[in-house]
């Protein structure tokens, strides 16, 4: 079962850039819609802050994680970085959305260890410009901040999104990885504890103390997000997308989406195409 961290960066349509700064009173604003965005100061440093006001140090090398609009900007006490590499991740989807929830506005993690044989890389890459040079700097950025999302939630355990926990009870994991599977199956409470070798009475009780909800509701709500994303990405007819998500006709599953989403299918379909142009990736030269 690919998780919740591989999805979102499978789903995740990225783009990168350069930026110059040529002054010691510099600041860079990452304000896009963005959900997600990632920062290397290749050289010198400076500070970061989120929309809370909470300021984080950043030195040259440091990967900086971004998923609220935050300001990059100067301190007279390092010197000031000529080059930053940002990466823009426009993370679409309800399925992104649950894996960014829980996490903290900024992440900064510290040029050591494998990180910094990628950032190495990334530098290489900035002073050489060879051929393929673009596709290679958005997959370091990709394992960056994968790997900087990744260990700040395992020091973190406390406070990281309960989906990484789940991963850690037997039980639990393979109750989602069922439903992830085959979320078109006709689960039941029963069927799932059956198959995840536990009764109805742990399966629920474990599952509720890990997640913050039923299994039935967690099925219900990952069809529904699923839906939501089939109706934004692709045009798949209404009956197609209902059975694709475990309902047997189109009005029991626009009667769910309803309550979930607060639209019916069909109208949620034509906001998204309405916004599309807007919303659409574009890849920034490098």
């Amino acid at each position: 079962m690919p998780d919740a961290l591989a999805t979102l960066f499978e789903d995740a349509c990225p783009s990168a850039r350069h930026i110059s700064v040529d002054a010691d009173d510099w600041r860079v604003d990452l304000n896009e819609q963005s959900a997600l965005h990632v920062v290397v100061p290749l050289d010198g440093g400076g500070w970061v802050t989120g929309p809370s006001g909470a300021a984080h140090a950043v030195a040259a090398g440091d990967v900086v994680v971004a998923t609220a609009a935050v300001q990059l900007h100067g301190d007279a006490a390092q010197p000031r970085p000529h080059r930053i590499l940002v990466g823009t991740y426009d993370v679409g989807g309800s399925v992104c959305e649950r894996a960014l929830t829980g996490l903290p506005e900024v992440i900064v993690a510290s040029a050591s260890g494998h990180m910094s044989v990628l950032t190495e890389m990334l530098t290489i890459e900035s002073d050489e410009m060879r051929a393929g040079h673009a596709a290679i700097v958005i997959r370091v950025l990709d394992l960056l901040a994968v790997t900087a999302i990744r260990d700040w939630m395992e020091a973190n355990p406390d406070v990281s999104p309960a989906w990484v926990s789940a991963h850690k009870d037997p039980v639990v994991s393979r109750a989602l990885q069922l439903i992830h599977d085959n979320p078109a199956a006709t689960w039941t409470l029963e069927s799932l504890a059956q198959k995840s070798g536990s009764s109805r009475s742990a399966l629920s009780r474990r599952f509720s103390r890990t997640l913050g909800e039923s299994p039935m509701g967690y099925l219900t709500c990952w069809r529904l997000c699923l839906a939501s994303d089939l109706l934004q990405k692709t045009d798949v007819p209404l009956a197609a997308v209902a059975a694709r998500v475990g309902y047997a006709n189109p009005y029991a599953f626009s009667a769910a989406f309803h309550r979930q989403h607060g639209v019916r299918p069909g109208a949620h379909r034509r906001h998204y195409r309405s916004i599309s142009s807007a919303s659409n990736a574009t890849r920034s030269p490098l």
